[in-house]
């Protein structure tokens, strides 16, 4: 809340890693992995997927899914028409959030973990992270219309822009006295 205090705690006893607000913020859905061998990436992975009230964090509801791998991002469409998943071994599945059966799929076969899922703001493309590429993909049939490099990015706070090598120590350290002054004066 705007207290900044914790209104309630998300408690499992399997582990979350994924996390996506509902279009309406009253659902939170949280993901991550249930039943088998949790040892260091080996064993057998169910995907384990909660709805939960964002007012209480009481679950809602435990939609059974068919993903067979650890749950690693997740995000809804804009329409909330559509939950989508990534896994950790790079499959991208589509549900249908009216009846929670698998609308499509697409894996990768490469077994590089999905990073992030990110819905256009019509809910008709998805972008996905991964292992260093940028894949876009058209929500009906999920075809992958573009693929990319990822190049991470650095923030100069000199320039005020984003570039591809990381600010110079100088650079760094002209940013940081200019924030001190600035900091500085308007608390004066």
């Amino acid at each position: 809340d705007a207290t900044g205090a914790v209104r309630w705690t998300v408690t499992s006893d399997m582990p979350t890693f994924a996390l996506a607000f509902g279009p309406d913020c009253a659902t939170l859905a949280t993901g991550g992995f249930a039943e088998g061998d949790y040892g260091e990436w080996g064993g057998d992975y169910m995907s384990n997927v909660s709805l939960n009230d964002a007012a209480t964090g009481k679950i809602q509801m435990r939609p059974e899914l068919e993903d067979e791998s650890m749950t690693c991002c997740m995000a809804y469409s804009p329409d909330g028409a559509t939950l989508g998943i990534g896994d950790r071994s790079g499959n991208l599945t589509l549900y249908d959030t009216s009846t929670w059966t698998r609308r499509r799929e697409r894996g990768e076969g490469d077994q590089n973990a999905m990073e992030q899922l990110v819905f256009s703001p019509d809910s008709s493309k998805v972008v996905a992270l991964r292992m260093k590429q940028i894949q876009l993909y058209d929500v009906a049939t999920l075809a992958l219309r573009r693929r990319r490099r990822h190049i991470p990015l650095h923030y100069n706070p000199m320039t005020d822009a984003w570039q591809k090598e990381p600010p110079t120590e100088a650079e760094v350290a002209v940013a940081k006295a200019e924030w001190d002054r600035r900091h500085a004066a308007a608390a004066a």
